[in-house]
């Protein structure tokens, strides 16, 4: 039971993060940019993240669902799953552009590299990997996420141990990055219905994979939380960070560059993408 706890708990915070957090925008705009606020934003997150996790996780193995919409047929209006449904895709859709666009600037803004470069390696990724089934992917995506945990945690404890702003002074810089909606409460409401509309479908599928909903709640709660812990952490950073990294299209990556200051590799191909 412990392994499958352990796997589960990797594989929902592998699910969850996506390239937007990864990159660190998301945590920029959605939190850093409302200050001092916007951290208790994140705190609050991250409970909510653990308590929907294991919901869905439940969920899931308690239908024993092969794909998301075996939970949303039964538990409510066969419309309004279909809405559900509909939405979910859309989102996932236009997300998996947001992750292609992020491999992009990735390279390039590391290693001057044009933009299509990074966006058909991360396309042919995607393509490969819808292939497997779910035990190989949720594998996979559990494999990856203790290298995210490391680098997250890693980049974190450098700028903190670093940081020298004032926080009055860091406070007006966070708050003069552009924010995507008027107030902290809608963007945290907003932030978190994305990084659950984000896991959802493969979510509940991983729960119908195991037996045990209680395995699969409790690995659900524990990831959620873990990948809370994480936002926290990492808006903690790139505040302490901001008057650095805030017109950076990748900040985390600016701050990796600030412990490791390698050469940028420049292209013989047009970087303009």
């Amino acid at each position: 039971m412990v392994k499958k706890v352990l796997q589960t708990t990797l594989a929902f915070v592998g699910l969850v993060v996506g390239a937007g957090f990864a990159s660190g925008q998301e945590v920029l705009q959605y939190f850093v940019s409302y200050g001092t606020a916007g951290l208790i934003g994140a705190g609050i997150a991250a409970i909510l993240l653990g308590v929907a996790g294991a919901a869905i996780l439940q969920l899931g193995s308690y239908y024993h669902a092969m794909e998301h919409t075996d939970v949303l047929d039964s538990i409510t209006r066969p419309w309004i799953a279909r809405a559900i449904d509909i939405f979910v895709s859309l989102v996932l859709f236009c997300l998996g552009f947001v992750m292609i666009a992020g491999a992009g600037s990735n390279l390039k803004q590391q290693f001057g590299a044009p933009v299509w470069v990074g966006a058909a390696i991360v396309s042919v990724l995607v393509i490969v990997t819808g292939m497997l089934d779910v035990n190989k992917v949720t594998t996979i995506i559990g494999a990856i996420t203790p290298f995210i945990i490391i680098f997250t945690l890693g980049v974190s404890v450098y700028a903190f141990a670093t940081a020298s702003t004032p926080l009055s002074e860091l406070d007006e810089l966070a708050r003069s990055v552009a924010s995507p909606l008027p107030s902290w409460p809608l963007a945290l409401i907003n932030y978190v219905g994305l990084a659950l509309i984000l896991a959802l479908s493969m979510a509940l599928v991983m729960g119908g994979d195991q037996l045990n909903s209680r395995a699969a709640g409790l690995g659900g709660l524990i990831g959620g939380v873990t990948f809370g812990l994480m936002l926290v952490i990492a808006a903690g950073a790139i505040f302490v960070s901001v008057g650095r990294v805030k017109d950076s299209d990748m900040p985390m990556l600016a701050m990796v560059n600030e412990i490791h200051p390698c050469s940028a590799r420049r292209w013989p191909l047009s970087s303009s993408g």
